[in-house]
């Protein structure tokens, strides 16, 4: 592990890997996160519409917004809970995490809500 430069030695994100991707692997991962934005802004079908890891944060902003103004004109309530643990959900098991979060997420809250499917 290398230390990054100006950063302080005791805290975990201050460290990077000493070995990195080849120059080939960097320009061919270049290359598939290209055409996968392209696909995506062309399909939009295909990427599900709570999913905001390929949006811009304007359409992330605008999805808010519609949702709180929605839920005002009804006279309903809003809840708002983003996680942005960096590579976390990609080693997680997600049935757990789901039913923790319904365990702690009211159900009036997640009735109608596909991502909790219980």
């Amino acid at each position: 592990m290398v230390r990054n430069s100006g950063k302080l030695a005791n805290l975990p994100t201050s460290w990077r890997p000493s070995v990195l991707l080849s120059y080939l692997g960097k320009v061919l991962e270049g290359i598939v996160a290209s055409r996968m934005q392209e696909t995506l802004k062309a399909n939009p079908e295909l990427l599900p519409a709570r999913q905001f890891g390929w949006r811009t944060t304007s359409e992330v902003f605008e999805y808010m917004l519609d949702k709180v103004y929605s839920a005002c004109v009804m006279g309903k309530f809003v809840t708002i809970m983003g996680l942005d643990i960096n590579g976390a959900y990609d080693n997680i098991w997600r049935q757990a995490l789901l039913q923790t979060l319904a365990g702690k997420v009211p159900a009036l809250d997640r009735r109608d809500d596909p991502v909790f499917p219980f």
